[in-house]
Parts: structure tokens; sequence; C-alpha cells
């Protein structure tokens, strides 16, 4: 009888040991075996939390005002494709499509050249430099515009941005003097270092418009192998690089006042 309940009360460790390893609480010995624990619960003992109210076509569109998303509107989408078309398509192309509308279809500029013999007075110089100014700067403007509108989206979203707004401070102020111009510093970097391009002249729009500017004449000397004037104009667009590095660290001093000059 002795040796029964010693085999009895080690069932019931080993049995309370596997219950309490499975995270359950063991079984009182002196409570009934064919009690069955209760599985359901009062329906008062849970409650459900109420759906929250969803926000209103208007209220959604101000959050996003509010907090610097990406504007929505025809005028945001036409500035998006121009930019795209305006980088996707090459100068030489674009150049020579403008010789073929303004230039041979309508005749309303000329086709290339500096000026015709004969010819003086401002707007004889003015209308043979509308084509290849227009065609060398729409294609450079295209992706400025593109950085640009990257850059303001991302520092509408900035902290400061909200505290302004927070301020009370008007819409244009936030947007020009909080916004735009903290957004123009790597803009300002961009068109900075794209200046000696443009001071140098582009090799493409002054061939294809026949404009005898300086990446004509370093074309020229290239091919004629004309070593010094290759060296000088090389020279030149140093230098142009050098003024152009100094005044992008200026106006960034100027537009940031995060930055220090020292």
């Amino acid at each position: 009888m002795a040796s029964t309940w010693r085999t009895l009360a080690a069932s019931l460790s080993a049995g309370a040991l596997l219950l309490t390893v499975f995270g359950c609480s063991p079984v009182d010995s002196t409570s009934s075996s064919s009690a069955q624990p209760s599985t359901t619960s009062s329906p008062s003992a849970t409650t459900t939390p109420e759906p929250e109210p969803s926000q209103t076509a208007e209220e959604q569109q101000s959050t996003a005002d509010m907090i610097g998303q990406a504007p929505e509107g025809a005028q945001d989408n036409a500035l998006t494709v121009l930019g795209m078309i305006g980088v996707s398509i090459p100068q030489f192309f674009f150049g020579m499509l403008c010789i073929l509308v303004f230039a041979l279809d309508w005749a309303i500029l000329p086709i290339g050249g500096r000026m015709a013999p004969g010819e003086s007075g401002i707007w004889a110089h003015f209308k043979y430099l509308i084509l290849p100014a227009s065609v060398l700067g729409i294609s450079l403007t295209a992706g400025v515009m593109r950085y640009s509108r990257s850059s303001m989206l991302d520092t509408m979203n900035k902290d400061y941005i909200k505290t302004a707004r927070a301020k009370g401070l008007p819409e244009w102020r936030v947007n020009l003097v909080h916004g735009f111009r903290v957004a123009l510093t790597p803009v300002v970097v961009l068109i900075g270092f794209r200046l000696p391009t443009l001071i140098g002249g582009s090799v493409v729009i002054e061939t294809i418009f026949q404009w005898p500017g300086i990446g004509n004449a370093f074309k020229t000397a290239v091919t004629g192998q004309n070593y010094p004037l290759v060296m000088m104009i090389a020279l030149f667009s140093v230098l142009a690089v050098l003024v152009a590095s100094f005044l992008v660290d200026i106006l960034t001093a100027i537009l940031d006042p995060r930055v220090k000059l020292e």
C-alpha cells in the first residue's frame, strides 16, 4: 500500500511539472478531476474599441499641405512633364528641331551665324542669339527645375517649417523666407558649377548654329592641333570653375544662416 501511494505521488509531481513547463497552473489534488475549466467568457468582460471616424477629403488635403507633401494639380503635373521632356531630349536634337520650326517653317529667326553682311544694330545681334541661347538655357533649366522641386519638397517637411506655420506666419512668408531660401542652397551649387559650361560655351550648340564662340574655337584648335590655344581655353575654363566655386560659397553663406564663413 505504501508503494502504491508513493507511485501516485510521483505521478502527480510529474504532471504538475509538465503543466508548469507548458505555462499552465497545476491542478489541486483536493479538487475533483472531472472539473473542466470554463472556456467561455461573459460578453460584458471584453469591450471592442470604437473605430475612429475617417478624415474627409478636405481634412486630408489640409493635412497634406501642413506636412509639406507633393502638390497635386494640373500646373504641377504639366511642369513635371515639361521638366522630364527637357531632361530627356538631347541638345543637338532640340537645336535642330528649333531650326526646323522657327527658321525654316515660320522664318521668323535666322538659321545660324552671328550676323549677316551689311547688318548693324542691337536687334541684328540679338536675333541671331535667340535660338542658341534658348536651346542651351532650356536644356540646362530643365534639370535645375527638377532639382529645385525635389529640394523644395524635402525642405517643406522640416521641423522649422512646421514651427513657422505654428507661429501663425503667412503662407507666402513660410514658403519664400523659411522654405525657398534654404531649398535654394543646393540649387545654387548646381547652377554655380554649370556656370563654366555657359561661359565656355557648348561645342554642340555652337556647331549646330554656326556660332563663333569659345566652344567652336576649342573644336577648331583641337582638330588643327593648335596646342597653345587649347591650353589657353583650358586655363580659362579652370579659372571659371574657381570663380564659380567662390561665388557658390558666398551665396550659400548668405542664403543659409546655418552656414558661416571662417
